[in-house]
């Protein structure tokens, strides 16, 4: 993230766009290396993708882009809490599941299977 306090003032929609556009170049850059350069395949890889299907993580409907684009102060402040707080909601697990240990005679009646214990 990048503080400014020398940049003039007022700090137009042109000068806000740029810096989006900006930081739109270099999440797709970014996104695009690790993409080409990640093995779908690799056992590390789909332990990580597995390990949070099952925390209930799940990627946000649009991409969270780090607001490093050149802004005014406090304008980059206000961008960058916004930001934390939206990684922040989608790295949290969705869902927390506990383990129950049933015993196998409650696990079968759940299930709807009789079983006839002699």
């Amino acid at each position: 993230m990048a503080l400014v306090r020398q940049l003039p003032a007022p700090w137009s929609h042109h000068e806000e766009n740029t810096a989006r556009l900006y930081e739109a170049m270099h999440h797709w850059l970014d996104t695009d290396w690790v993409r080409s350069t990640t093995d779908p395949e690799d056992p590390e890889v789909r332990r990580e993708r597995a390990e949070a299907r099952r925390s209930g993580v799940r990627p946000p409907k649009h991409p969270i882009i780090p607001p490093i684009g050149l802004r005014p102060a406090d304008i980059a402040e206000s961008h960058w809490s916004q930001y934390k707080q939206a990684v922040e909601k989608h790295t949290a697990p969705a869902i927390e599941r506990t383990r129950e240990s049933l015993a196998p005679d409650e696990w079968a009646r759940r299930l709807g299977i009789e079983i006839e214990h002699v």
